[in-house]
């Protein structure tokens, strides 16, 4: 129902098959990256490995000294070596302003490198907009819990705690999984599903309020 976890299974799909990146072309690196920008809708992807090395699926060059390893993408897979969702932010190639989708290589229990994929942050948030059914809306929250993309334009920019202070404080608890929360305007306990960091959400507002990411 989500995009977002589509995007995120395609990313992790792609880090598998360049478990062998040390021994492979440059050139079939590069088309495995091609194919998952074009199959997950992204603008480009790129591979960042532990001798320093990074290139993208589109060719385009990475800035002068660039170093993956040095990146807060970078240095996040490494430690957590999971699949992972940045907030927005400036990317060092094109300027714009992006979302990305990482996933860590490894082989034998051996960290090698990463995998990311940029979003255009406009196109996330349509994506988020387009989410509708009865009695139902999307948002779109990072982790600092500000609003991104909301039904309501008035909550754009604003932190979630400013408007229910308890769920930003179950959402800070919990990263994950499934939250019991009780709405004044529901008759019933509410359940929230979220997945990582960058959540996009669909929520409900008649018996329950679920969170998809």
């Amino acid at each position: 129902m989500c995009g977002l976890r589509v995007k995120k299974s395609g990313v992790e799909s792609a880090s598998r098959y360049l478990i062998d990146v040390q021994n492979m072309e440059k050139a079939s690196v590069m088309a495995i990256l091609k194919e998952t920008t074009k199959t997950l809708g992204g603008f480009d992807t790129t591979v960042g490995l532990e001798d320093g090395t990074a290139y993208t699926g589109s060719g385009t060059p990475m800035p002068a000294g660039y170093d993956p390893r040095v990146r807060g993408w970078y240095k996040t897979l490494k430690s957590t070596q999971k699949v992972g969702v940045t907030d927005a932010y400036v990317d060092a190639t094109t300027n714009k302003l992006i979302v990305s989708i990482m996933a860590p290589i490894v082989k034998e229990g051996k960290f090698l490198g990463g995998v990311i994929l940029d979003i255009a942050l406009d196109v996330l948030i349509k994506a988020t907009s387009d989410v509708t059914f009865n009695g139902g809306y999307g948002m779109l929250i990072d982790t600092q819990g500000i609003f991104i993309a909301h039904p309501n334009k008035e909550l754009l920019g604003k932190e979630i705690k400013s408007v229910n202070a308890e769920l930003a404080q179950k959402l800070k608890e919990k990263d994950s999984g499934v939250i019991e929360y009780l709405h004044s305007s529901c008759p019933s306990n509410a359940l929230l599903l979220g997945h990582f960091k960058l959540r996009v959400c669909t929520i409900t507002l008649k018996n329950n309020v679920r969170f998809l990411c």
